[in-house]
């Protein structure tokens, strides 16, 4: 099972704006402003903090410890679900299955829940972040050694709030500790995922530090402030998220587009340039090139674009994400175009079935969006989802019959 966890990108064009970690959400808002030929190799001076732009007096960051605090509700409920077996191996699949199932914690999945540990297991509700935080923090009160992992998944975004949202994606692996491990013949591990992409085919991940986790949570708290216009809480989360771990480009995105609406426009264009250095993000390049377009750089701008267009061709998501941008804007038959060009390249994600449902429903082709809701259904992974897809598929029902 793998965490998704969300780095909320918020583009400011409503495409990948707001960079959020943990479903880790990471920005890229209409800014550009480099070269569309940074060597990414050179090395790149640190960017200056902008402290006097911001008042900073009375602004709170949580502490690192408290990310992951459970209290003794949480702790018994650990220790509870994995000792009902007697096999370790069998104590931590009891843990995993306790933390997603139904019958455990009943948790949904919510994207906007940038939650500690403790709140995410009274709320029940969570990101990929935040229960990747809570399933390592109570696999460790269980006794058992966790560790972070990255999935590297196609760029992949989500809409909330107007805004669109590009998500990268974590998981934690369970696994029993050193000393479990020294007296067993076949230890076995548990990857918990928490993930709403519909297509879970075998990707590659990476082992990643706490550290990194803790700039995830404080970019995607730091992102939610910024979505809320508090762009002082803004500031001083993206400033501790970078603290804790300053090669963590994704926040360096976000204080990009943070410093773009702020007017701060040579200080966006060092974060983006900081950004790419570290990891050439494409997220990074397109607010590069609003930045650019913004400023009046357009030729370079529109370089940046169309190179990212071509890279970005032969994603799904790309292409929903641009189906999803025409029906907001009203173009029905653009949108069916690109909801069908997702289909073509993955069959799999309920979304692409669902959102097609709706251009039809636009059109007043019920009889189409019935059946491309009833494969969004069929497609669907968790009850939840399912149960959502019945209920639309009822109101449908209704507003076929008042026709």
């Amino acid at each position: 099972m793998n965490v998704k966890y969300m780095l909320f990108i918020l583009l400011f064009n409503l495409s990948c704006a707001v960079a959020l970690s943990g479903c880790n959400a990471t920005s890229t808002a209409h800014s550009s402003g480099g070269v569309a030929h940074i060597n990414s190799h050179a090395v790149t001076p640190f960017p200056q903090w902008q402290d006097a732009h911001f008042q900073l007096t009375n602004i709170s960051v949580p502490e690192q410890e408290s990310i992951f605090w459970l209290d003794d509700e949480a702790i018994q409920f650990a220790k509870r679900t994995s000792n009902n077996t007697q096999s370790i191996n069998e104590q931590i699949r009891a843990l995993s299955y306790g933390i997603l199932n139904r019958t455990g914690l009943n948790l949904l999945y919510a994207a906007d829940a940038n939650t500690n540990a403790n709140t995410t297991f009274l709320n029940r509700a969570a990101n990929c972040l935040s229960l990747t935080i809570m399933t390592y923090a109570l696999a460790e009160k269980a006794g058992f050694s966790a560790q972070f992992q990255q999935v590297h998944i196609p760029e992949y975004w989500t809409e909330r709030d107007g805004q669109s949202f590009i998500n990268s994606h974590v998981n934690v692996r369970i696994q029993p500790n050193a000393l479990m491990r020294n007296q067993m013949l076949f230890p076995h591990m548990t990857v918990v995922d928490f993930d709403p992409i519909a297509n879970r085919s075998a990707m590659k991940s990476d082992v990643i530090t706490k550290q990194r986790i803790i700039a995830m949570f404080y970019n995607n708290q730091g992102a939610d402030a910024l979505l809320r216009y508090e762009h002082n809480q803004a500031y001083a989360l993206f400033k501790a998220a970078i603290e804790t771990d300053t090669q963590f480009p994704d926040v360096w995105v976000n204080l990009g587009l943070l410093y773009k609406r702020e007017g701060l426009l040579s200080a966006a264009e060092e974060s983006y340039r900081f950004a790419i250095a570290l990891n050439d993000k494409k997220t990074a390049w397109e607010n590069l090139a609003y930045l650019y377009r913004f400023t009046g750089k357009t030729e370079q701008a529109e370089e940046i674009f169309e190179r990212l267009e071509r890279q970005r061709l032969n994603n799904p998501y790309y292409h929903y994400m641009l189906a999803q941008r025409a029906l907001n804007e009203g173009d029905v038959e653009e949108s069916i175009i690109k909801f069908k060009r997702a289909i073509s390249l993955d069959d799999h994600p309920h979304q692409f079935y669902a959102g097609l449902a709706e251009a039809y429903a636009q059109q007043n082709l019920f009889e189409k969006s019935r059946h491309y809701l009833r494969l969004a259904k069929r497609k669907a992974e968790f009850a939840d989802e399912v149960q959502r897809y019945e209920s639309k598929l009822s109101v449908l029902a209704n507003v076929q019959a008042g026709h």
